[in-house]
């Protein structure tokens, strides 16, 4: 996510009139010259990462949604960049790793192309992901191991329960080497509560 943050810009052209618009105040003369407003060459001011314009350069920073860890990145960049705006590369890059047949641990032949592509980005299911982790404190409930890349593993098994889907409470975070060891343990037919209540012993 984008955190809140303020931003020293230098005003010049245009960018007097879009932070004038947006209520802050610039102290500005009239150039009979030009016939418009202008600022002392040099004018600096603070503003909310929020009001840069959306093609701004400037250097902001986010925190990712999988590992928590703080990265900058240009604001157009940020804007414009939908598929992992709140990931960093890295995370980004091992998600769509795990997405994959070979990859991903709990891969599941049954569930239908459809259904998976729905899941993979659905927007419902990566705030869950995010509210996971953030109940969490981006913690794996199985090593205690803080930050780095994590999975939110549902608890009550994702196509079997429709209901519990987006529920918080069917999710808990696991680092990714204990979900893989968890999969490797309990096969499909044996991924449930009681298996990871079993595998990890802090589940009621």
């Amino acid at each position: 996510m984008l955190l809140e943050q303020k931003i020293k810009i230098k005003l010049h052209g245009k960018g007097i009139n879009h932070y004038l618009d947006k209520g802050y105040d610039i102290s500005t003369y009239f150039c009979n010259i030009h016939n418009k407003y202008k600022v002392k060459r040099g004018t600096e001011l603070y503003v909310n990462v929020k009001d840069l314009p959306l093609n701004s350069e400037k250097k902001v920073q986010y925190k990712c949604d999988i590992c928590g860890g703080i990265y900058n990145i240009q604001y157009k960049g940020y804007i414009t960049n939908c598929a992992n705006k709140d990931m960093c590369k890295k995370c980004y890059y091992q998600l769509l790793q795990d997405q994959s047949k070979e990859e991903t641990p709990n891969y599941n032949p049954n569930l239908e192309a459809e259904l998976r592509k729905r899941r993979n980005y659905d927007g419902k299911i990566i705030n869950w992901r995010k509210q996971v982790f953030i109940r969490d404190d981006y913690t794996c409930w199985k090593c205690g191991k803080k930050g780095g890349y994590k999975n939110a593993h549902h608890i009550n098994p994702y196509h079997k329960n429709k209901e519990l889907r987006y529920d918080v409470n069917n999710g808990i975070t696991l680092c990714k080497e204990c979900h893989i060891e968890y999969h490797s343990k309990y096969k499909k037919s044996n991924c449930n509560k009681e298996t990871l209540k079993e595998f990890i012993m802090r589940i009621k």
